[in-house]
């Protein structure tokens, strides 16, 4: 589960509402969300296969044309 801290407590609640109403293949789904004093917890779809940013990076670049 991803975490983020308390203290942007705006923001996390808008972070904790959107995905959870969005319905695309290209998005995680957002299951459930959790509070405890200091932090604030988000249940996502696994999604197995690695880092998405370590897997672009191994890409080669693309040239623009």
């Amino acid at each position: 589960a991803a975490r983020a801290p308390r203290s942007d407590g705006a923001r996390a609640h808008r972070a904790r509402r959107a995905p959870s109403q969005m319905r695309h293949p290209f998005v995680l789904k957002l299951y459930a969300t959790y509070q405890d004093p200091n932090m604030c917890y988000f249940l996502l779809e696994l999604v197995q296969g690695g880092e998405l940013f370590s897997r672009l990076a191994q890409q080669p670049a693309v040239q623009a044309a």
